[in-house]
């Protein structure tokens, strides 16, 4: 084995180790509790439920009070049914380990993306670590 080759194993080795911490520190950070009230959830989990229900999509404001009739294009209704199907399979704790493993999956694939783009790997860790506590936010 050649000193080039010696040294590429390295870096992969190091890039490999970098990249599960990297996740590893998003998981820590997406592992928390969920403040409900504040959170979007409950509405998401209520369309998917009216959608199964009527095999519709809300098409008013049904969280008006004001003005519940109101026209309105539900662009997230899909979110709904999916959030939905899973509280139905796993309660709250089905949602939280499939929001954990999308989380995870997806911060993986763009990992991969700029990988196979030939993106600098120093540039890629150094958005990622910058970005993962943003990510981990919205929860």
């Amino acid at each position: 084995m050649n000193n080039n080759s010696h040294h590429r194993i390295q870096t992969n080795i190091f890039e490999v180790v970098l990249a599960v911490l990297l996740l590893f520190f998003y998981l820590t950070l997406l592992v928390q509790p969920v403040n409900t009230m504040t959170a979007d959830l409950g509405r998401h989990l209520k369309n998917g439920e009216l959608f199964f229900q009527n095999w519709q999509i809300p098409d008013t404001n049904l969280y008006s009070y004001t003005y519940p009739d109101y026209p309105f294009i539900n662009h997230h209704w899909g979110a709904g049914v999916i959030f939905y199907a899973v509280f139905t399979l796993g309660g709250f704790s089905g949602l939280s380990l499939f929001f954990t493993v999308l989380s995870l999956l997806t911060f993986f694939i763009f990992w991969k993306i700029a990988k196979l783009l030939g993106a600098d790997f120093r540039l890629t860790a150094l958005v990622a670590l910058i970005a993962i506590p943003i990510l981990a936010s919205r929860v």
